[in-house]
């Protein structure tokens, strides 16, 4: 914590965008650790921001962890929902 509190300090106008989306705790007597989650919807992509954040939060290593979880879309019936960019993509490649 004190790594992202120096950076904060230092260069809080740079810093105050792009932080993961979920900052996770389980600290208790037996185990000690913190998981920052970016959670990115369909067709969603890392800004330069969040890339150096992810960087720069993985580099820090102990206890802390860093994941990037990407969501998808489900059918009621289960299937996978392609998003549209995708399948204009794979449209053109099949003619």
């Amino acid at each position: 914590m004190s790594q992202i509190c120096k950076i904060f300090s230092e260069e809080y106008g740079h810093r105050t965008g792009g932080i993961p989306d979920l900052c996770l705790w389980r600290y208790s007597n037996s185990e000690k650790r913190c998981l920052f989650s970016e959670v990115k919807g369909p067709g969603d992509r890392l800004s330069e921001t969040q890339e150096n954040w992810i960087d720069f939060l993985a580099g820090l290593g102990g206890s802390l962890e860093v994941e990037l979880c990407n969501l998808r879309e489900v059918k009621e019936n289960g299937t996978l929902v392609t998003p549209r960019k995708n399948r204009i993509a794979n449209r053109k490649r099949s003619r």
